[in-house]
């Protein structure tokens, strides 16, 4: 499906490494992180692969990336991790290296502190199902950490983030992006226009939505905080025609006989 491209447009046309793909259940977050991996394969930038996954989900990615991507993948039990520490610690770890291991193995793993002492690298770490890593408190937090520390490109994959609380996306963006939001203040006043954006994107595809309603969404944004410091306050010169812009690139907010703009 297009959508699924999207993760991978906006890293390749952002430069950013780390993505939380917060995409509904059954939405192809797999295919997703699957063709990021793909992309950055081709480029020659995602040698060492680790996907961290649920126990019952280790099976279905393993499948997945053999019969879409074609990537064959090892899975990590007790003795694989053993045998990944022995290769880090003798330096003998492969220039090619791909694999799957449960986060419940990896998190109560005996020898998981002598690897974090190696500081191994990895081209890409996923993560998926992400939101059991949000308590701060656990060991899966602690593991989150490490993942974020040893991975140069990181995927958090999550069904429900946005249904957490602030609290607890702060925390998944924490392990992201360490230092990015100074605090969940911050973050709750840069996520305020989301909730009016999410509210636009519903009346552009709803056909009882005027043309006025969602003009006036918009306009709405102009007086919340993270917007004045972006637009010089709410007296932006040009905020009116942005707006006007932005919904006339949507034919379906050009209803006949409309007269928003009048």
């Amino acid at each position: 499906m297009p959508y699924q491209f999207r993760p991978v447009i906006k890293m390749l046309r952002t430069g950013s490494r780390r993505l939380l793909i917060a995409d509904e259940v059954g939405m192809g977050k797999t295919i997703e992180a699957g063709l990021v991996w793909s992309e950055f394969e081709a480029r020659g930038q995602a040698d060492r692969v680790l996907v961290v996954c649920p126990s019952g989900l280790v099976d279905k990615w393993r499948t997945e990336m053999q019969d879409r991507f074609g990537f064959e993948t090892e899975v990590l039990g007790r003795d694989g991790l053993d045998n990944l520490l022995d290769r880090f610690e003798t330096d003998r770890f492969p220039r090619r290296y791909h694999a799957v291991c449960s986060l419940q193995r990896l998190r109560v793993w005996e020898h998981l502190e002598r690897l974090a002492d190696l500081s191994p690298q990895f081209d890409l770490v996923v993560v998926d199902e992400a939101h059991a890593l949000r308590n701060t408190a656990t060991r899966s937090f602690a593991l989150g950490s490490l993942l974020s520390e040893w991975s140069d490109m990181l995927l958090l994959l999550s069904a429900t983030p946005l249904n957490l609380g602030t609290d607890d996306l702060f925390n998944l963006l924490q392990l992201l992006e360490p230092g990015e939001f100074f605090d969940k203040h911050t973050l709750q006043v840069q996520l305020e226009p989301n909730a009016v954006l999410s509210a636009v994107y519903r009346g552009v595809a709803d056909s009882q939505t005027s043309t006025a309603t969602i003009l006036a969404q918009l306009q709405s944004i102009r007086s919340m905080a993270y917007a004045r410091r972006w637009l010089g306050g709410e007296s932006c010169p040009n905020w009116t025609g942005c707006c006007e812009a932005m919904v006339s690139m949507f034919p379906t907010a050009r209803r006949s006989g409309d007269s928003a703009w009048s």
